[in-house]
């Protein structure tokens, strides 16, 4: 089985991803989040507020953890979550509907962007199960 084309075909069509950050006391805390733009399975990026908890939680520890799924099949990477404020990258995935969370559109002081870069995938998928390093 190819996992990673697998896995890569369940996340296009995953429109919310679960998101694992570390807050200050070291839990872990998870959350939902909207995927914006995702390049292979190795680099995806969300929107997120500057001041925000995600936001804190990766300015103090860039360990991150996402799943996404679909039914029977899931899969789990792991990997380091960096902020990124660039404008052009900010503009190249920007989407109508943020409008509603940043009124200033895509030069909004509040708005971030979250691009997560894997290292390590843990699939279940047609009930096969395997982890790899990215």
């Amino acid at each position: 089985m190819d996992f990673l084309k697998e896995a890569q075909n369940l996340l296009e069509s995953c429109e919310e991803i679960e998101v694992a950050s570390v807050d200050s006391q070291g839990y872990p805390r998870v959350c939902v989040v909207s995927k914006l733009v995702s390049k292979g399975i190795d680099t995806i990026y969300f929107a997120t507020g500057t001041s925000g908890t995600k936001a804190n939680h990766f300015k103090q520890n860039s360990k991150a953890s996402i799943c996404f799924h679909d039914r029977n099949d899931s899969v789990t990477l792991v990997g380091k979550m960096e902020i990124v404020y660039d404008i052009e990258t900010k503009k190249s995935v920007w989407q109508d509907w943020l409008i509603n969370h940043f009124e200033g559109g895509v030069e909004d002081e509040e708005f971030c962007l979250l691009r997560f870069e894997a290292n390590e995938a843990t699939f279940w998928i047609k009930r096969n199960f395997a982890t790899q390093n990215l």
